[in-house]
């Protein structure tokens, strides 16, 4: 089993951000309803919404979001504290969902059509991974530039161009990221083929 390794600044399984807290906060408000007797030192707070918080309460309240989620631990099986990795599995789900939505909310707003008809199902994912990795800030301006200098589509390729100094760190994270991605794509490609569908069977099912 590979071991977990835990990134400065990172917290959880999914390696949640501080932006990726912020995004959550914004762009999930169930899910922080759902947990806010959990991650406010004062429920007034939380009721008033994150968007509506003073920056010392915004700032407590995704330092305790990322605190819950840290799952590592050097002393455990793996890296991981199994009793804590449950949350942080939610926690990531649901800041992907975040981010998704804050994604397709920037398309929307930029050129005021249903994201799926200007972007292929592959741009949103990256787009989606680069929100939950930079944060919907860094994404907005690089989206809306993009869109400007195009017209027609909203692209990765062309999005990963425009993102400012601040935020190239992204770029190589979604690569990285959707390189696995391919690399599943053509294993099941040659396993759905019917040359090779038997030899993988034989040599994978042993």
């Amino acid at each position: 089993m590979a071991r977990h390794v835990q990134v400065e600044r990172e917290y959880g399984l999914g390696q949640i951000t501080d932006k990726g807290a912020d995004t959550i906060l914004l762009w999930n408000p169930a899910f922080l309803r759902l947990n806010s007797a959990r991650w406010c030192s004062r429920q007034e707070y939380c009721d008033k919404g994150y968007l509506n918080l003073p920056d010392d309460a915004a700032a407590m309240l995704r330092g305790a979001l990322a605190i819950e989620a840290k799952s590592d631990c050097p002393a455990c099986n793996a890296g991981v504290d199994l009793t804590t990795a449950g949350f942080s599995v939610k926690l990531f789900a649901n800041t992907l969902l975040a981010s998704c939505r804050a994604g397709c909310a920037n398309s929307f707003q930029c050129n005021g059509r249903n994201p799926r008809a200007v972007s292929s199902y592959e741009d949103l994912w990256r787009i989606t991974i680069a929100n939950y990795h930079a944060g919907p800030g860094c994404v907005s301006y690089a989206v809306y530039a993009a869109w400007a200098a195009n017209g027609r589509e909203v692209l990765w390729d062309e999005v990963k161009e425009q993102f400012t100094e601040a935020c190239l760190g992204v770029v190589p994270y979604v690569d990285k990221i959707t390189r696995y991605e391919s690399i599943n794509e053509v294993y099941y490609r040659a396993f759905t083929s019917s040359r090779n569908r038997a030899t993988l069977l034989q040599k994978y099912a042993g």
